[in-house]
């Protein structure tokens, strides 16, 4: 989910989607007065996206490139328990990790 936050306050008495680069137009939900909500199509590992709000199913706003990434799910870390002092080394295994 991404979250746009706006400088102006946001009609409720208008239709709000956003739009994900070629990919889908997802209706947007209006969580507050200045503050639109979108699901955004999964991510199959780091991807540069754009997105841009649409108003009303014809006015599009500023395109903004955003990245989206895969969930990140872990399946083991090794030592389960490390004591408190610093420099224990710590192993994790999982899904979805990436270099920043």
């Amino acid at each position: 989910t991404i979250t746009v936050t706006s400088s102006s306050v946001l009609s409720d008495k208008v239709d709000y989607s956003c739009q994900f680069g070629s990919l889908a137009t997802v209706s947007a939900f209006r969580s507050s007065d200045s503050v639109l909500n979108c699901v955004s199509p999964p991510a199959t590992g780091l991807s540069t996206l754009s997105v841009s709000i649409v108003v009303n199913a014809d006015e599009r706003g500023d395109v903004h490139r955003i990245q989206l990434s895969k969930g990140i799910s872990l399946s083991r870390v090794i030592p389960s328990a490390l004591p408190t002092s610093a420099g224990c080394p710590l192993t994790v295994f999982g899904e979805g990790f990436f270099s920043s």
